[in-house]
């Protein structure tokens, strides 16, 4: 199996959290930092996202992604190796009905 590394910044970080944990049965690490760039949000604290995925998997992550918040910054690298941590071998249902 190929994996993706996807790291998330955005102000609707605790939205896409719940997202990828509750809905798509991802395991999400977030990191935090500070806003260094955005106009207004400067040395703001901010929940950086960090998750892992199939490379089968990735438009439709980030589809969701967007859908929460169209602003998102989403970076995608290529995984060589993973040990432990928390990876779906199953497919996520992009289909289950939104709360």
């Amino acid at each position: 199996e190929e994996y993706i590394g996807i790291t998330i910044m955005s102000k609707k970080s605790s939205e896409i959290r719940r997202k990828l944990l509750k809905d798509l049965g991802k395991g999400v690490t977030i990191y935090k930092g500070k806003g260094g760039n955005s106009e207004g949000t400067e040395g703001a604290n901010v929940d950086i996202l960090f998750t892992i995925v199939t490379r089968l998997e990735v438009l439709e992550i980030k589809k969701e992604i967007l859908s929460i918040d169209p602003s998102a910054l989403i970076i995608e690298n290529s995984i060589n190796e993973v040990h432990g941590g928390i990876l779906s071998t199953s497919r996520p249902n992009f289909n289950k009905t939104k709360k």
